[in-house]
């Protein structure tokens, strides 16, 4: 395990700035990283300190936004079912899958191209994120793409390689607008990732941009 979020990220993640979908990326890696729960330690620590400095005037009505937040949470868990966090009809069944996943629903897994599908957790996330498994066949490519928004991707099994590197089981990638990129994944067994999608990608191929209304990512 060698990428892992942004110190910027981790800090967002530790004051709740993110939403559900990609704090559940965040934290599904966390579960398997001393390096982050370590930070994300660091970082609430600090913000715990910054908030007992805070003057009582400055708080006023903080209280009530918090309860508020508790409160949209709380009913968000409850109307989720647990199924398992599994995609059905998928290939996840042999992998440990991680806590953050207890208590969502998954759908059925699509196809999305020639070796690829992908299953949707249902999530309610209030930024619109999508929070998705990927299952991408040995030795196949996903289409050259670029993003429209933040994506946060975490590796639960085998690899996968960009001009970034390779992310191996474990391994926290980040994407923005900023990037594009053709993720290869390795030879061996299938690379099956949990990814919070941000808007959608954007695909450079004509046939990509033909299909994606039709697969929805």
């Amino acid at each position: 395990m060698t990428a892992h979020p942004s110190e910027a990220t981790l800090m967002a993640h530790a004051a709740g700035q993110l939403g559900r979908a990609h704090a559940t990326v965040v934290s599904a890696h966390a579960e398997t990283c001393p390096h982050c729960r370590e930070r994300l330690a660091d970082f609430a620590a600090i913000g715990g300190v910054l908030l007992e400095e805070l003057p009582l005037a400055s708080m006023a009505g903080g209280f009530d936004r918090l309860i508020e937040r508790i409160d949209r949470e709380e009913n968000a868990v409850v109307e989720a079912v647990f199924t398992g966090a599994r995609p059905r009809g998928g290939p996840a069944d042999d992998i440990r899958l991680p806590a953050a996943l207890d208590r969502l629903p998954v759908g059925r897994c699509r196809w999305m191209g020639p070796g690829m599908k992908y299953a949707r957790v249902g999530i309610a996330d209030e930024n619109g994120v999508q929070l998705v498994f990927l299952s991408i066949a040995p030795g196949r490519a996903m289409p050259e793409h670029g993003h429209s928004g933040r994506e946060f991707t975490l590796v639960l099994q085998g690899s996968f390689g960009d001009a970034r590197g390779r992310f191996v089981a474990g391994d926290f990638a980040e994407e923005d607008e900023d990037t594009e990129h053709t993720p290869v994944v390795a030879a061996g067994v299938d690379c099956i990732c949990l990814a919070s999608i941000e808007g959608r990608m954007r695909p450079r191929s004509l046939v990509a941009r033909l299909v994606q209304p039709f697969i929805g990512l």
